[in-house]
């Protein structure tokens, strides 16, 4: 007897390396974006294009960059014993950034996923114009009905447009994410910059070996800003992390200032929510080439979080330890 394990091993072996899809306008959607077996998990918010595709967003954003319709590890899902499954999606006009852009989503069957399950652009550029992509989806061959979702990009604006479905009669809702809510605010390193794909960046990684739902509020190139923890507790979740520091250093923030804008943040968090674990991720280092400006010396700066504040220091050398503030 082929286990769903065997049946998914050879469904892999079968399918393409990268999809790309078809040329736009292809397909027509048969099953409407906002049809009620279609079901969204991981993300912020949702909105409508004007032409009626489903357009998750998160709220905040970078100026410049369209960051805020980035939606790292947001996802949809729906079930099916169609034969044949066509998912429609466009690659919309919302993410403008000049200097960072990384579209490749996966999708996933029966809640696993596959190197090789990956969708992408066909534009490799930065920027690009906007771009459909329809996307036929490999069939597992027992006929039954199967769970499938689409993850969305970390580093691209992806609109859902709507399935086509050929061959069965079930369309129903996929089983139900995870209760608990992993939410990660941050910059680049938690948005997922530089990840060459969605499942390979920190807390989607996190959130799989868990067990947990994630929403994603890294925004590259954001610094700590006190009047953001709002906006994080908002989101309720179970658990919170806190990764952020890089470009306040590199961009000269005096300790002290960086102190206060951490306890504004975690001070609006708490506001929300009192009593949900909170973890402050240490900042990385940044040595070589990206000195901050001016150069800041080692300093602890939140003790109960052991938050550490880089230093240019020796050629790269970090220095640890407790010492006075200085810039």
């Amino acid at each position: 007897m082929t286990t769903r394990r065997q049946m998914l091993r050879r469904l892999a072996a079968g399918a393409a390396i990268v999809a790309t899809g078809r040329s736009a306008g292809a397909a027509t959607p048969a099953v409407a974006p906002d049809h009620p077996a279609v079901g969204w998990s991981d993300h912020v918010a949702l909105e409508r294009a004007p032409d009626g595709a489903v357009r998750p967003h998160r709220g905040l954003d970078v100026p410049g960059r369209g960051y805020r319709w980035d939606n790292p590890g947001a996802r949809f899902s729906f079930r099916t014993d169609a034969r044949a499954v066509t998912v429609h999606l466009r690659y919309s006009d919302r993410h403008t950034s000049p200097s960072a852009r990384a579209p490749a989503g996966v999708w996933l069957i029966d809640g696993r996923g596959d190197e090789r399950w990956v969708f992408t652009s066909r534009a490799t550029t930065t920027q690009r114009a906007v771009e459909d992509l329809d996307l036929d989806l490999p069939v597992p061959p027992d006929g039954r009905a199967h769970d499938y979702a689409i993850v969305m990009p970390y580093g691209d604006s992806v609109d859902f447009r709507g399935l086509t479905l050929a061959g069965g009669t079930a369309l129903e809702r996929a089983a139900p994410r995870p209760a608990f809510r992993y939410v990660a605010y941050g910059d680049s390193v938690t948005h997922g910059f530089t990840a060459s794909r969605v499942d390979r960046i920190y807390p989607y990684r996190v959130a799989a070996m868990r067990g947990w739902q994630t929403v994603n509020l890294g925004l590259g190139g954001r610094s700590a800003r006190p009047t953001e923890g709002a906006a994080i507790g908002a989101l309720a979740g179970d658990l919170v992390t806190i990764g952020i520091g890089v470009n306040d250093w590199q961009g000269g923030v005096a300790p002290a200032t960086y102190r206060e804008n951490m306890r504004g943040l975690i001070a609006g968090l708490r506001a929300k929510q009192p009593r949900v674990p909170v973890h402050v991720i240490t900042p990385l280092w940044v040595s070589g080439g990206n000195p901050p400006r001016p150069r800041i010396r080692w300093t602890r700066i939140a003790r109960p979080c052991g938050l550490w504040w880089p230093s240019c220091g020796k050629a790269g050398t970090p220095r640890c330890g407790w010492s006075r503030d200085r810039s």
